[in-house]
């Protein structure tokens, strides 16, 4: 077997290639980027807890037929995905105010929301994201109009499943980052779910679970992921 080649990495992730090209090796890293995104961080075992929670995650998901790309976990860090043609956008699912939201809409932060609002980002290499709508897929041939349909309703289910998932551990999923990739004809979800990209908060005290509390510090962040991984994982 020839040795492992890298298809893609990223600031908290690698896929690297499998004996089988239909599939891929995700490896979640203990690396974790600080809010301004300009220098990196870690702590030992930070990729162990994401992986975890992803795994948990897309497991959870099948259980309701959500499509995904997971297929098995390789090891404590490492999860077995089919291979994807990957779709540059990120459909962010709001289901709490927080963040950006909150100063577009001038809304405080907290609100929940009468009905999700689901929105489409352009993706790009350096990290940014610009909001973009029906004609820019169509207009710069991000995605076709059924596809976005499709990822529109794949990501409102989806929402609701782990929104209740998380309700009952006490828990609020604020906002769901999810990207699809190609699978033949069909549509599924890749990457991760994790609090690397999502916006998790305790019910009661709306304390900040996800990657929002690196801002209180690198040890705060790692006592928040563990705590987390143990309430998912229950």
């Amino acid at each position: 077997m020839s040795k492992p080649q890298i298809i893609a990495e990223g600031a908290t992730k690698r896929l690297t290639t499998v004996s089988d090209d239909k599939f891929c090796s995700m490896e979640f890293t203990d690396t974790m980027m600080t809010p301004t995104g300009r220098r990196k961080a870690s702590f030992d075992g930070k990729g162990e807890i994401c992986a975890a929670i992803c795994n948990k995650l897309f497991h959870y998901l099948a259980g309701y037929s959500i499509p995904t790309h997971f297929e098995a976990e390789e090891s404590k860090t490492r999860l077995l995905v089919k291979r994807l043609n990957m779709i540059p956008l990120v459909v962010h699912v709001r289901n709490v105010a927080a963040a950006d939201l909150c100063e577009r809409f001038e809304i405080a932060e907290g609100v929940v929301l009468d009905y999700p609002v689901i929105e489409f980002y352009r993706k790009h290499a350096q990290g940014q994201m610009v909001m973009v709508n029906d004609s820019h897929c169509l207009a710069f041939k991000l995605a076709g109009l059924e596809e976005v349909r499709t990822m529109h309703r794949i990501a409102s289910k989806a929402n609701a499943i782990l929104r209740s998932f998380f309700d009952r551990r006490g828990m609020l999923l604020v906002e769901l980052r999810l990207e699809f990739g190609k699978l033949g004809q069909a549509l599924v979800i890749g990457d991760e779910i994790s609090p690397d990209t999502c916006r998790i908060w305790d019910r009661k005290t709306r304390k900040k679970l996800d990657f929002d509390c690196q801002k209180q510090g690198t040890v705060i962040y790692e006592e928040t992921y563990r705590s987390l991984k143990e309430r998912v994982l229950a």
